[in-house]
């Protein structure tokens, strides 16, 4: 890694994963799931995707684009 970067646990949760990741003005934006479903993390700040937060989900989530609002 190059300096000033750093490694952030996104998930304490078993199982989890990511798949993508991308950035956009500064931020940066991973995509997985975790236990609950499927969700991404914006700077680290986790969010589940609409109707997903249910446990045991089979679903996962695995590229992500941001757009900007118009």
């Amino acid at each position: 890694m190059g300096s000033g970067s750093s490694v952030k646990a996104l998930a304490n949760d078993t199982p989890s994963s990511t798949y993508g990741i991308t950035s956009y003005n500064g931020d940066v934006y991973v995509v997985g799931y975790d236990y609950y479903g499927p969700c991404y993390w914006k700077n680290g700040t986790q969010t589940y995707l609409s109707g997903a937060q249910g446990g045991y989900s089979n679903s996962i989530a695995v590229a992500i684009v941001v757009v900007p609002a118009t």
